[in-house]
């Protein structure tokens, strides 16, 4: 797929995980997904925004299935840590 007036931006972050993560999200699940940023060649985390671009015609499912994942983490509560988990005992 190749940028062009065909493709939609469906997602933007400056995480570079959480982009990598979705990406092969939509992949999973036959969409074909971009990135116009280099995972490999960015440089360190935070700097700059990196954008998601699906074909036009599966925009609104990409759109819901990132939704979804993020609602996903979003209500998953943090780990405790082993520290924590001590001081309970």
């Amino acid at each position: 797929m190749d940028f062009d007036e065909g493709t939609v931006r469906v997602w933007k972050g400056s995480n570079r995980f959480q982009a990598e993560c979705l990406k092969n999200l939509l992949v999973e699940n036959e969409i074909e997904c971009f990135s116009d940023r280099n995972f490999e060649m960015l440089p360190a985390p935070g700097i700059g925004d990196i954008g998601l671009w699906v074909g036009t015609g599966r925009a609104e499912e990409a759109r819901r299935l990132i939704r979804e994942a993020q609602a996903q983490l979003d209500a998953t509560p943090p780990e405790e840590s082993e520290e924590e988990r001590a001081s309970e005992g």
